[in-house]
């Protein structure tokens, strides 16, 4: 595994490699609820033929730096993809300004009380919060529209690539069947189209 950054916060070391792209995680011994019996130094952190079991944590504070969460191409060769799969976050995920890209499947079926997506997302991969219970979802202000029927392929297209450019590019079923409690979104955001498969219970606008 190639860690060449290292950012560190009240919840725990993030280490990236130098593209920016987390490679694990270890959480404060104070923000943890369980440690899962593969050992302290990654958070679910997915290998070919296995996987290790992931953290509850009170809150997964995402530092500024990190640029990409899991993998953003399904056909990256790296033997190491770091997921959040499973994961229990009991109070805050939050996740940093720099932020462009949440890779496939990153954090599917996962338990988390209250998470802010920011506008600087660029890239949601097929999955990511597939099967999450989330209590309460905040889509930033000027996250780009959701970009329809978007598949890996066409992102090898430098045209698509400048006529997509501003949007929000979607893997495909990023939230299916994501049970979402309150869903926070702007004024006008064509939420529907981002997530088409969720169920919702509730919706506030801003």
């Amino acid at each position: 595994m190639d860690r060449q950054l290292q950012f560190e916060n009240d919840t725990g070391a993030y280490y990236c490699d130098e593209s920016g792209r987390l490679c694990s995680i270890e959480p404060r011994s104070a923000n943890c609820l369980y440690r899962g019996p593969f050992g302290p130094h990654s958070l679910a952190m997915e290998r070919r033929g296995g996987a290790f079991a992931a953290y509850r944590v009170r809150d997964l504070i995402i530092p500024e730096g990190v640029r990409g969460i899991g993998n953003a191409d399904p056909y990256d060769p790296h033997v190491f993809r770091l997921t959040l799969r499973d994961t229990i976050v009991t109070g805050k995920l939050r996740f940093p300004a720099t932020l462009e890209s949440l890779g496939e499947n990153v954090l599917s079926d996962s338990l988390i009380m209250d998470m802010e997506l920011p506008e600087t997302v660029r890239y949601i991969g097929s999955g990511a919060l597939m099967k999450c219970y989330i209590e309460r979802l905040r889509l930033g202000a000027g996250l780009p529209e959701p970009e329809d029927g978007w598949y890996w392929e066409r992102a090898k297209d430098e045209r698509w690539k400048r006529e997509a450019a501003g949007r929000l590019a979607c893997g495909g079923r990023q939230f299916k069947e994501t049970i979402i409690g309150t869903l926070i979104v702007p004024a006008g955001y064509p939420y529907k189209r981002l997530m088409p498969e969720a169920k919702i219970d509730n919706v506030i606008t801003y």
